[in-house]
């Protein structure tokens, strides 16, 4: 199990954090997690020394986990994809343009053409929502009795938007992409940290 090989595998795992590497991984844990910490109301990424449940996690930050001594106590599920740097070249083609930019805009625009590839990789379809202006009271009314129907914004007495749930959702957007690039970079700022730091 190596970064170059042509499978890859993501896990659902159960890991234990022992106590006694407490003290040398508080500074940075590994595997941060989404909770409500105390004294807030929305979930934040945190890095705890706290044991894992049904952890999500690409193979090789697992690896790098394990190999810190953290235990693997039982795994779920895994699935299990094939893999290849086929965004490589295209990400280091941005980076030396980025490098070699005369100007902010152009600092900027490069930056940008990198990260919109990984936002789409991310991108949640559920949140999505079709929205249509209307002027026409009959047409508001039919839109209103859908199932579909959100909310409506009344611009004016002519104008109003109706904002509708999407009723079929596609998905298409290679979400393990984004999922592997976000754990492959952890485990980038973990090597660095404790090997480099």
């Amino acid at each position: 199990m190596n970064e170059t090989s042509e499978v890859g595998w993501a896990l659902e795992v159960d890991v234990t954090y022992p106590q006694s590497l407490h003290d040398d991984y508080n500074d940075l844990p590994y595997l941060p997690e989404r909770i409500i910490p105390p004294g807030s109301k929305i979930k934040k990424l945190v890095a705890n020394l706290h044991s894992k449940r049904n952890y999500v996690i690409h193979y090789m930050a697992l690896k790098q986990a394990l190999k810190a001594g953290l235990i693997l106590e039982k795994v779920h599920r895994i699935l299990k994809f094939n893999q290849s740097p086929w965004l490589a070249k295209y990400i280091e083609l941005n980076t030396n343009m980025r490098k070699n930019a005369l100007n902010n805009f152009e600092r900027d625009f490069f930056k940008l053409m990198n990260n919109v590839v990984f936002g789409k990789t991310m991108e949640n379809v559920r949140n999505r929502m079709k929205m249509q202006l209307v002027s026409d009271e009959k047409k508001c009314a039919k839109l209103i009795n859908r199932n579909t129907f959100k909310d409506i914004t009344i611009y004016n007495n002519k104008l109003a938007a109706i904002h509708l749930n999407m009723d079929v959702l596609q998905f298409d957007k290679p979400i393990y992409v984004g999922f592997s690039i976000l754990d492959l970079s952890k485990t980038l700022i973990y090597d660095f940290h404790y090997n480099y730091g």
